[in-house]
């Protein structure tokens, strides 16, 4: 196998639900956002929501930020991210009330 090229970042990420999906970033151009973005596009887990584990640490890294200035991230390995859904206060979990019986 040819060794990974060092402009791209492979990712594991792995979902609430067990699932594990593996994918590539550019290394020189990705921002934290873009990856969270891919994130959420893969987890249906919206980017407000996201707590993604293996990024940083406790602190989120600002969504400018490039990731090849994480110190945590390497472009030589494969980097498992984790990411579950925050207790995000403000949405309550029951369906929108019907209709008003008025109309």
């Amino acid at each position: 196998a040819a060794a990974m090229a060092a402009d791209t970042f492979n990712f594991e990420l792995r979902t609430p639900d067990g699932t594990t999906t593996r994918f590539t970033m550019p290394a020189t151009s990705t921002r934290v956002g873009d990856l969270r973005s891919r994130v959420a596009e893969l987890s249906n887990i919206p980017v407000a929501e996201q707590k993604l584990l293996g990024l940083a640490g406790a602190k989120m890294p600002d969504d400018r930020a490039f990731i090849f200035a994480l110190p945590k991230l390497k472009s030589n390995k494969v980097n498992k991210l984790i990411v579950s859904r925050r207790n995000v206060a403000p949405t309550p979990a029951s369906p929108p009330p019907p209709p008003s019986a008025a109309a």
